[in-house]
């Protein structure tokens, strides 16, 4: 089984680091947080990494 962590663009322009309900943090600008989603997903296993935008696109990102 895989886990799912997911970068959320926030309304404030934000991106909110995510695996299920629990927001690990946010950061100003996207790369980061792709940074920092893909050192927890390696971390952990079998994972999924998605991308969520605003305007309800989703993608996935690595499969790891």
């Amino acid at each position: 089984m895989a886990w799912f962590f997911r970068v959320m663009e926030q309304g404030d322009g934000t991106w909110a680091c995510r695996h299920g309900q629990t927001v690990f943090d946010a950061h100003e600008a996207l790369s980061p947080a792709l940074t920092h989603i893909a050192e927890l997903a390696r971390g952990s296993g079998p994972a999924r990494i998605f991308l969520h935008s605003l305007d309800g696109d989703v993608q996935e990102l690595e499969h790891l």
